[in-house]
């Protein structure tokens, strides 16, 4: 089977996928997004209009597309960003959130969005909207729609399918080999200038295929191509501006013989339960942050209908993950920016390794030392010689890296404590660090560190990243040998000080905080 075959094929596959879709959601307006996204609603329309009786949904087709992204890229710098360009499946929650807080400026897309719909809609008030693109390709195509209807239609669900396929290439050269092969001796298809994949010829022809362009990158409109397109400039040499004016309805027509085909095997599916991507609450909170400077209970509340108390309880999270702090205004609790969203903070400043004695010359706290491999090997390398430096001869490794990716620093550090004859013991003792573990696994840890201290070691304990349950035990570790707990979390606090999230309470979950204090 041809690539061409199996992007029919897929093209059946999807149409059926859009019909299901819309039997069981039923949604009050299905989105288009131009330009990719067409051809992929075109198979779906057409093979519901010869199985489905009931007439298809309010279509709106507009132009939100990665054209729009690069406006953002090129005029505004994302200081959360974890890319040099957006990309939403690679970002931070915050450089999401920073993007989505973008989207409430452009106003005149949002303005033009909601006019798209009222005109279709008649005015009324969307509740379900279903979004349909050909692929999702790194995800901020998604963010940016479901980001400007979550202003327009905050109370609106949505669901977002794809055909995950590209199309547009497979098209294209089955055309010219099927309907115009002399084209194959051209230059459009000769071997690509230095530097270039395609020729930017053969680029054209890909987007004349689509049959569709931009009338600006600005703008959510959008044109058909047509004998006045831009685009034809300099095809005509090679072909008359009619043949080229075809090349899209061959693709329809190409795709509704297809759908003829396969409309009989078509079976009606039970709802998906799929997961549709969608914007997460910290998303949201974030972007009403950097909206705003500050976040209060009520307008939490108000903002993402919540109640008061699930608003308060979302953002007391959210100062436990470190993305707010808490700021008393009279009686009033203002939830401010934590220093990792401020620009004074600076992971760079962090020390070699961030960690924390909790017993002088005995017990050490800290993170991850790294992998041993070629990437961070350097570092790492590094790392150990400190803590051999400091004495450390018990390393206790609770996270899951051992138990999922042996290949830690263990070969190393034996590598180096043999070099500086040197005795070390290493333990694997895989702790997921987003639970609290149950009061048996603490304590059988806790009598290991005792055990390793009372035989002379010295003990290095760590998770993945501070904050978690090596944080936990090593309050739980202080009130053990007598102190209480809310001394043991002021000992922790105490002994942070010098590291760059010192101003974070310590252990992060509250939970964890009470496990201590009681």
């Amino acid at each position: 089977m041809s690539d061409f075959e199996i992007t029919l094929n897929q093209f059946g596959q999807f149409a059926a996928e859009l019909c299901n879709e819309v039997r069981t959601f039923q949604p009050d307006l299905v989105l288009v997004l131009m330009h990719s996204g067409w051809l992929p609603f075109f198979a779906g329309r057409e093979l519901w209009s010869r199985v489905e009786l009931a007439p298809f949904p309010p279509v709106v087709c507009t132009n939100l597309g990665r054209e729009k992204i690069r406006i953002f890229d090129k005029t505004v710098k994302n200081p959360h960003g974890i890319t040099s360009w957006f990309i939403g499946s690679k970002e931070s929650d915050p450089s999401i959130a920073f993007f989505l807080a973008w989207l409430t400026g452009k106003s005149d897309w949002q303005t033009e969005l909601k006019l798209q719909i009222h005109e279709q809609l008649g005015g009324k008030i969307p509740q379900r909207i279903l979004i349909v693109d050909e692929f999702i390709h790194e995800g901020s195509t998604f963010l940016l729609t479901l980001g400007l209807l979550d202003l327009l239609y905050p109370q609106a669900q949505t669901h977002f399918i794809e055909a995950d396929l590209t199309w547009q290439d497979n098209f294209w050269e089955a055309w010219v080999q099927a309907c115009q092969p002399q084209l194959l001796e051209t230059e459009i298809f000769g071997p690509p200038p230095a530097g270039q994949i395609r020729h930017p010829f053969w680029q054209v022809g890909r987007q004349i295929t689509i049959g569709s362009a931009d009338l600006t990158p600005e703008s959510l409109k959008w044109q058909k191509i047509s004998a006045d397109t831009h685009l034809l400039g300099e095809l005509i040499q090679f072909l008359p501006v009619e043949t080229w004016l075809s090349l899209p309805a061959w693709a329809e027509g190409i795709v509704r013989d297809e759908i003829a085909r396969c409309a009989g095997d078509y079976l009606p599916q039970p709802p998906s339960e799929k997961k549709y991507p969608g914007l997460s609450l910290t998303q949201r909170l974030l972007r009403e942050l950097f909206r705003h400077g500050s976040l209060s209970v009520q307008h939490i509340s108000e903002t993402c209908s919540l109640s008061k108390r699930r608003a308060r309880l979302e953002l007391l999270r959210r100062v436990d993950s470190g993305w707010l702090v808490v700021e008393k205004v009279g009686r009033e609790n203002r939830f401010i920016p934590s220093p990792r969203l401020q620009s004074e903070y600076d992971q760079q400043s962090a020390s070699l390794l961030a960690c924390y004695w909790v017993a002088p010359g005995q017990l050490l706290i800290g993170d991850f030392p790294g992998w041993d491999m070629e990437y961070e090997v350097e570092a790492l390398s590094l790392r150990l010689d400190w803590l051999l430096e400091q004495g450390v001869s018990c390393y206790l490794d609770l996270s899951e890296q051992y138990h999922y990716r042996p290949k830690t620093y263990q070969r190393l550090l034996e590598l180096k404590a043999t070099e500086k004859e040197r005795a070390v013991i290493y333990r694997g003792l895989y702790t997921p660090g987003k639970n609290l573990p149950p009061r048996a696994r603490l304590v059988e840890i806790l009598d290991l560190i005792d055990q390793a201290l009372a035989s002379g070691q010295v003990v290095y304990l760590h998770g993945l990243h501070l904050g978690g349950v090596e944080d936990t035990l090593a309050g739980c570790w202080l009130v053990r040998h007598g102190l209480t707990g809310q001394q043991a979390l002021a000992k922790i606090q105490e002994a942070r000080r010098e590291l760059p999230e010192a101003w974070r309470r310590a252990p992060y979950s509250a939970r964890a905080r009470k496990l201590i204090r009681g």
